[in-house]
């Protein structure tokens, strides 16, 4: 296996673009207007969009990665971990189960890569395991990717040739105590499991953490759109909090 990819991150205090100011100037006046508000600009979009290493040599990264309900919560993600002084990565995929992201958790975890990684996932995997398509999941193969992916973020695959980044370890269980997907049937068990791993980790000498949306959840069902899984506004924020809160307890 080849090193992950550098990942950039966004730089939560970069300036945006100063204002342009309007008005009636002659033809030479404004052209060096022009000129200087271009420059100022492009400058501006290359402090925004990219974190120069000797800008931000200091400063932790954090990448949280998962399905639908990290798409839909990522601008909440981002501005609270960012409120924290994260420089922050966000990565959902819509119907992702804990393998399909499997490459995507491996390329945070090398040179410039995450401190804490976050990982998002379990949903679908509790969901597929009662549908009899090709979406299906079994519960022997979401352990086997539960157990995978845990091991390779914090001791790492055996062909690996980095130097890992990551010392921390949180990840997001799944709501159980709704019908939706039915959930309340299949997520406790996988619940279980992910709290197992994080024990495991811990006997090890290895940070992990269970950031328990299960908990933080129940009783909430206004975070939640029709479905019960999905979120509203408030669950998105409810979500981002959960997640920083959680990341903050990490020992640095």
């Amino acid at each position: 296996m080849s090193a992950p990819d550098e990942h950039l991150f966004i730089d939560p205090d970069a300036p945006p673009a100063p204002e342009r100011r309007r008005g009636r100037l002659r033809s030479r006046s404004h052209e060096v207007l022009i000129t200087s508000v271009l420059g100022v600009i492009v400058v501006s979009l290359l402090v925004v969009g990219l974190v120069r290493r000797d800008d931000t040599a200091s400063a932790p990264r954090v990448a949280v990665v998962g399905d639908s309900l990290t798409m839909q919560a990522s601008w909440a993600i981002d501005d609270r971990l960012g409120a924290d002084g994260w420089l922050v990565a966000v990565a959902g995929r819509n119907g992702a189960t804990i393998g399909d992201q499997y490459d995507q958790i491996i390329s945070y975890t090398g040179f410039d890569g995450a401190e804490v990684l976050v990982v998002a996932l379990g949903t679908n995997n509790a969901y597929y395991v009662t549908v009899d398509d090709d979406r299906r999941v079994g519960r022997a193969q979401t352990v086997d990717e539960l157990e995978r992916t845990v091991h390779d973020v914090l001791v790492g695959p055996a062909d690996r040739t980095w130097e890992l980044s990551v010392r921390c370890l949180v990840w997001v269980n799944v709501r159980d105590d709704t019908t939706g997907l039915q959930l309340d049937a299949q997520a406790p068990a996988l619940n279980a499991e992910i709290e197992a791993h994080a024990e495991a980790e811990r006997a090890e000498g290895r940070q992990m953490i269970v950031a328990d949306w299960a908990g933080r959840s129940r009783g909430h069902d206004e975070w939640f759109v029709a479905d019960g899984v999905h979120l509203t506004p408030d669950g998105q924020q409810a979500y981002a909090e959960l997640i920083a809160e959680t990341v903050a307890s990490c020992e640095r």
